[in-house]
């Protein structure tokens, strides 16, 4: 039977002088140091002036923050080292797959030192779709991939969890109201909701029963109870459609193709709040249904930015999302960090379909076991080879049949 939660506790934090030319910049050191860090930090690229540009611009933002690090923790040395080892954590490629933006620098680094200078919790807020896709065969309640995400991004926020001594925040935010544009009917979306909860409870008392002293809680919040008025986010959301409609008309025809080809990703045609019969259609009839679904999808995100700002923007919430951050309506994410779903996936665990990786390893290795999320398209190229394992835990089987089963394959590194 499957082992879990499976944390990865032994990755501490990166060593100050192991930590990129950024993040090395604000510990203490000479003038001519951080000058240099900064230099290797930037792109080669452009004009001499450009580049000369770009680099003046960057240093006075890091001379910024090492005087609001020098005042913040001024007599804390150890606080202060904390808090920018967190932030290297926290900005790690090898968690997201990429470089993270100079913006999610910025926007990080002012929430982890308003959380430690103020001896207060740090919230991580993980933004969410907060419904199953129904390509997926667990649609409609949660499985394998969100078991998978939690051993990742607990593994991910562990060494700060562990020696923070005035706990962690793990706030799951769920946009499930949304799904509403996608022809998912709200019965189905709720019990991907309340499946959601109870998992988190499980794994939060499994992983107290495995970890005692980590100083972690979990939260669920749904941005619908966020909303002093829903007439007044529908209303928006009208308001927002005429921009996102002439968005949608100046794109190029391959850039329409890709707004549509995502919004088909996720659209229910039969058994939907309005059951279509697709293959009645013709191709304009389809496209038009998906380009108003985009359309709509693109609105709710900026209008629910705009309604909610300040929740987003609170000084103590550092906000994490997966690849939901590529939507054009999405402005602030480009100071949001980003991650993967697991080790091995990017595709977001509300889409996609838990399965382990046996990996068969040369050189006389030993097998390892790695845990990934398949999207639709995956699974399907993947069927020849997928196995299912049985799994019998009732905690888990209560909350869905799901977790019955595992999927896997094997696979040659």
């Amino acid at each position: 039977m499957y082992n879990w939660p499976s944390i990865d506790i032994e990755h501490p934090f990166t060593s100050p002088n192991r930590q990129s030319p950024l993040i090395r910049s604000l510990f203490p050191c000479a003038q001519s140091t951080v000058e240099s860090y900064v230099k290797k930090n930037l792109s080669t690229t452009g004009t001499p002036q450009e580049q000369l540009e770009a680099y003046t611009m960057r240093l006075d933002r890091i001379m910024h923050w090492r005087k609001i690090l020098d005042n913040r923790f001024a007599g804390r040395p150890k606080d202060r080292v904390f808090c920018l080892q967190s932030l290297g954590r926290l900005l790690a490629a090898k968690y997201s797959g990429h470089a993270q933006s100079f913006d999610a620098f910025e926007w990080t680094l002012e929430r982890l030192i308003n959380c430690i200078s103020e001896n207060k919790p740090i919230t991580f807020m993980f933004c969410f779709g907060g419904y199953k896709n129904h390509h997926s065969p667990a649609y409609p309640k949660v499985g394998w991939a969100e078991v998978f995400h939690l051993n990742f991004i607990i593994s991910y926020l562990y060494p700060i969890i562990k020696d923070y001594d005035h706990g962690v925040i793990l706030e799951y935010e769920s946009e499930e109201i949304s799904i509403q544009y996608n022809n998912v009917p709200q019965t189905q979306t709720d019990q991907y909701t309340k499946s959601f909860q109870q998992l988190l409870q499980l794994y939060h008392t499994k992983l107290k029963s495995k970890h005692p002293n980590l100083r972690l809680t979990f939260k669920f919040t749904l941005a619908r109870d966020l909303y002093t008025s829903d007439a007044a986010l529908y209303e928006l959301i009208e308001n927002k459609r005429v921009d996102y409609e002439k968005i949608f008309s100046a794109l190029p025809p391959v850039e329409k193709a890709k707004w549509l080809q995502r919004a088909e990703s996720n659209f229910m045609w039969e058994q939907g709040i309005k059951p279509y019969q697709k293959d009645r259609l013709s191709t304009a009839q389809q496209d038009e249904i998906l380009r108003n679904a985009r359309v709509s999808n693109e609105a709710f995100l900026e209008a629910d930015y705009i309604l909610r700002q300040s929740y987003f923007e609170d000084p103590y919430r550092v906000p994490i999302v997966g690849t939901w951050g590529c939507m054009p309506s999405a402005q602030p994410v480009s100071g949001w960090i980003h991650i993967k779903s697991t080790r091995l996936s990017l595709v977001d665990f509300w889409i996609g379909t838990g399965c382990l990786v046996n990996i068969q390893n040369g050189n006389g290795k030993d097998p390892s076991v790695g845990e990934t999320i398949l999207s639709d398209s995956q699974r399907i190229k993947l069927s020849p080879v997928l196995q299912r394992q049985d799994h019998t835990e009732p905690q888990l089987t209560d909350i869905s049949s799901n977790f019955s089963t595992i999927l896997c394959y094997d696979k040659k590194q």
